[in-house]
């Protein structure tokens, strides 16, 4: 399903889904959450998603260290942006 561009209200806050990019074993989607009773508070925000986890064991290395690599990377690169990182 896509989400992008789809747009979420909870109370004075909204929620825009702007981005989605799937990287294999990983999503990462991009959020711009906007407080209503603000003018121009608005807040980019990174979701980090591992889509691979085994239900019993542990993941591939590779891929998780890329998951890692890419999620810290993303951070260095904005660090006034929140990230979330978690799997399945």
């Amino acid at each position: 399903m896509d989400h992008q561009n789809s747009l979420t209200i909870y109370g004075h806050m909204q929620v825009k889904t702007e981005s989605t990019e799937s990287m294999g074993a990983f999503t990462v989607t991009k959020f711009v959450l906007k407080n209503s009773q603000e003018s121009d508070a608005t807040k980019v925000v990174r979701h980090f998603r591992f889509t691979n986890w085994p239900d019993k064991g542990i993941p591939d290395v590779k891929e998780f260290a890329h998951f890692i690599r890419s999620a810290d990377k993303a951070r260095l690169e904005s660090p006034k942006s929140p990230i979330v990182v978690h799997c399945k």
